[in-house]
C-alpha cells in the first residue's frame, strides 16, 4: 500500500510524530486532516480527544471522544475513564 500526503493513515502518522514533539496544536491539524479523508477513523478521532485535552480544549475534546463512541463502542468503553463526563 503506497502512502501519500492524500492518505488519513499518513495524517494520523503525522500527528502522532508532531505530538512526540511537543508540537499538540500542530498535531491537532494533523489529525483533523486524517478525519477528512476518511470520517470514521477510529484512531485519528480518538488521538484527537487526547491532543485537544493536552492543549486545554476540554469540551471539544469530549465531543470528539462522544463521536468516537458511537462509531465504536469498544473503543470508547477501553478510554471512558478519560472522558467521565461520557
Amino acid at each position: 500500500m503506497a502512502l501519500g500526503m492524500n492518505d488519513a493513515m499518513t495524517h494520523n502518522f503525522m500527528g502522532i510524530a508532531l505530538g512526540n514533539l511537543g508540537q499538540v496544536q500542530e498535531a491537532v491539524a494533523a489529525y483533523r486532516k486524517a478525519l477528512e479523508f476518511k470520517k470514521d477513523y477510529h484512531q485519528a478521532r480518538l488521538n484527537l480527544s487526547f491532543a485537544l485535552l493536552k492543549v486545554g480544549q476540554t469540551e471539544e475534546a469530549k465531543k470528539e471522544f462522544a463521536r468516537l463512541c458511537q462509531q465504536n463502542a469498544r473503543l470508547c468503553e477501553q478510554y471512558r475513564q478519560y472522558f467521565p463526563q461520557q
